[in-house]
Formats: C-alpha cells, sequence, structure tokens
C-alpha cells in the first residue's frame, strides 16, 4: 500500500495560461481543429467521399473563435484530381482550381507553406492598421501616435482599412495528400517538410488529410499524430486487425477494436471512424461513417 502525505512547504500552485481561442465549427458533431487525418482502405471503397462529405460539412456550418469568423480553404495534391473516380473533389467550394495541385514535389509543399504563411501575416496586417486606424479616428490628432505607427497609416495613406484590406477574413486550411505513396512525397527530404508540417501545422492553422491504400507505408511520425483514423476494408484483413491495431492499441482494446471495425465495415463503403479529439471532449469517439456513433460494451 502507497500512502500520500503533503509536503507542508510546497504549496500548490494553480497557473492561468491565457490561450488564443481556436475556431472550431458550429456543428459541435464535427472533429476539433486543427487536426491530422487518415483514411485508408483498397482503392474504390469510398476514402474520397468520406473525406469530402466531413469537407463539405465544415462547409455548410459556421467557423469561428468566438469573436472572428473564418473562411475555409482546401488544398488538393493529387495525381488523379481530374479522374472521373474523384470527381467529387471539385463540388467543394472552398477548393479553388490554382489550389489544385497534380504532383508534389518538395518545392510546391514549401511554396503552399510559405502562401498559408503570407495569407496569415497579411490578415495580422489588416489588425494591425485597423487598430491603429481606430486610435487615430478617435483622437483626430496625430501628435498622439506613436512614430511607428503613423508610420503605417502613411503607407497606405491614411485610407479605412476596407479600402486598403477589403473584405478580408482569416482562413483554416484543409491540406490534402491523396494517394502519394511512390510520388516521392515521402522520399528523405519530403519526410522532413511533411514531419514539420506534422509537428506545426495548427500554428499555421491547417488541417492535414492523407489518404492511402497502404497504411504501414504511410511514415510512422505522422501516424504517430493522428487525430482522426477513417478505415475502409482492406485487401488484408490482417493489416486492417493487427497493423493498423499496433498505432490504436493506446486508445481501446483488440477486442474492442475488431468487434468495432467489423460491425463498421460490413457493407463495401462504409467505414470505421476513431476520433481522438472529439468536441465533447468524451475521451475517444468511434462511428460507423460520420454519422452513427457506436458504443462499445
Amino acid at each position: 500500500m502507497i500512502q500520500e502525505v503533503n509536503i507542508r512547504d510546497i504549496p500548490k500552485t494553480d497557473f492561468q495560461v491565457l490561450k488564443k481561442p481556436i475556431p472550431q465549427s458550429s456543428n459541435r458533431s464535427l472533429p476539433m481543429m486543427f487536426n491530422t487525418q487518415l483514411y485508408t482502405g483498397s482503392k474504390g471503397r469510398g476514402k474520397t467521399y468520406a473525406l469530402v462529405s466531413l469537407l463539405s460539412m465544415y462547409e455548410n456550418s459556421k467557423i469561428s473563435d468566438g469573436t472572428t469568423d473564418y473562411d475555409m480553404r482546401v488544398i488538393l495534391i493529387a495525381p488523379t484530381a481530374y479522374s472521373s473516380a474523384n470527381s467529387i473533389y471539385h463540388t467543394l467550394k472552398s477548393l479553388d482550381k490554382k489550389d489544385i495541385h497534380l504532383e508534389y514535389t518538395d518545392e510546391l509543399l514549401e511554396g503552399i507553406l510559405d502562401d498559408i504563411k503570407a495569407k496569415s501575416d497579411e490578415y495580422q496586417e489588416f489588425l494591425d492598421y485597423k487598430t491603429i486606424y481606430d486610435k487615430f479616428k478617435k483622437l483626430k490628432s496625430e501628435k498622439k501616435l506613436e512614430d511607428e505607427e503613423l508610420e503605417l497609416l502613411y503607407s497606405y495613406d491614411f485610407q479605412s482599412p476596407d479600402e486598403v484590406f477589403g473584405d478580408i477574413k482569416p482562413k483554416v486550411n484543409f491540406l490534402i495528400f491523396d494517394d502519394l505513396i511512390g510520388t516521392g512525397a515521402f522520399n528523405r527530404k519530403a519526410k522532413s517538410l511533411i514531419t514539420n508540417l506534422t509537428i506545426k501545422h495548427r500554428h499555421l492553422k491547417t488541417n492535414l488529410i492523407f489518404t492511402t491504400q497502404g497504411f504501414k507505408q504511410i511514415p510512422a511520425i505522422i501516424r504517430n499524430n493522428i487525430d482522426i483514423y477513417v478505415i475502409f476494408k482492406s485487401a488484408s484483413y490482417k493489416e486492417v486487425l493487427d497493423k493498423i491495431y499496433e498505432d490504436l492499441s493506446g486508445y481501446l482494446s483488440y477486442d474492442d477494436y475488431k468487434q468495432a471495425y467489423e460491425h463498421a465495415t460490413k457493407d463495401n463503403h462504409d467505414s470505421l471512424v476513431i476520433i481522438n479529439n472529439s468536441m465533447d471532449k468524451g475521451g475517444l469517439d468511434i462511428r460507423k461513417n460520420w454519422d452513427k456513433k457506436l458504443l462499445l460494451k
């Protein structure tokens, strides 16, 4: 038996840490941002359909951090983006043609990340300029402004924020790596880029989405950071049960996983969804597709 005894001279201290609010969907049944998703299963099972269904639900909800509304931006890297099998991608309102890329290169990914950061920086400059402009309009005098504040106002000729920046909104991003095994996306250099992104994507307000026919072909560093698993039937039953479970063993028992998988994937185009960052903060959220919660007994 172990007994705990408080140490008198070590006070219990509670620290209050102020965190910036994270934008979330108004649909509280959708996964929390910012997440990393992995869709795995044999060809033709419905990975793209499930992915687009989720993004469409985000599109049809309001995304806000409580004070500011956000726009959505989807960026797709997929060799088969224009194939008839993937035509459903083009139903997404937040996927612009210029954000569809057929070939992965390290330079492409670096450019995408630079562009995401540039748009984030532009919105921050809008906020900074608006704060100073509102201060100037309230004071009605240049003399009460700091030199740096005046410099910013002069750089835009004292125009209103709307005149300078237009109808600008911050963005949440969804970056899709669709079936890129064998394309060079996971070679050594790319691994370092994508590994870095897997760790830091939240700072860029970006959700990461990977699709694959071979679960273990995705590098371990990515698999170890997955928040949402969408698992379809695979050509190898053993891979689904044993290899995928290796990465899920910290979340649920083997028997529960097997029972949930077999129940959820009885029909060819259905999937087992495991969400490890549910909005309701109730721990692991296990579903059949997006719309049916599974209660394991």
